[in-house]
This record gives C-alpha cells, sequence and structure tokens, in this order.
C-alpha cells in the first residue's frame, strides 16, 4: 500500500507497507460510546420542554396563589427551580457540540 510522504525523493514510485495493528485501529469506526441518536436526542429536548413549561405555569399561578395566602411561598418555588434546572438541560441538549 502506498504511504504518503514515506519515500525521501516524494516519487509516487516507492510503496512502502502500512504496518498491520495500523489498520485495525482504522477498521475499528463504530460510533463512539457517548454517541446519542438524533431521535432519543429529540426526544429529551420535548420532554425537558414539556416539563420546563409545565412548571413555569404552576410557578405563576401558585406564585398568585401564594400571595393571595392560599398555598404556601414553596411550591411556586420549587417550580421556578424545576423550571429553570429544565431549560437548562434543553438549551444543552439543543445547543450545537
Amino acid at each position: 500500500m502506498y504511504q504518503p510522504g514515506g519515500g525521501d525523493s516524494g516519487s509516487c514510485d516507492q510503496l512502502t507497507a502500512i504496518h498491520p495493528s495500523n489498520l485495525a485501529l482504522v477498521a475499528n469506526l463504530d460510533r463512539s460510546s457517548d454517541y446519542t441518536p438524533r431521535r432519543v436526542r429529540e426526544q429529551r429536548a420535548y420532554r425537558l420542554a414539556m416539563t420546563g413549561g409545565g412548571a413555569g405555569v404552576v410557578a405563576v399561578v401558585t406564585g398568585v396563589l401564594a400571595i393571595l395566602g392560599i398555598v404556601p411561598f414553596i411550591i411556586p418555588v420549587l417550580a421556578v427551580v424545576i423550571a429553570v434546572i429544565c431549560g437548562l438541560l434543553f438549551q444543552r441538549a439543543v445547543s450545537k457540540r
């Protein structure tokens, strides 16, 4: 097999053998272990958007109810925390790698 830069004169008539251990590395073209299929990433982003949006609605409604004294303030605070976490994870899921 021809190996670019294998000869000292730079001519193409010199062929050098590629070591078999290098061929084994090239032949292993499996996807890396951190690969997540696109469909799975889309579903994760959709679920994060729905959960974050729902938590935002809960935060607003219970915030108004907490101001009126009907529910404790911890509920809208937790809902806001959940909405922010989902928003950050959503942003991370849809950003370019």
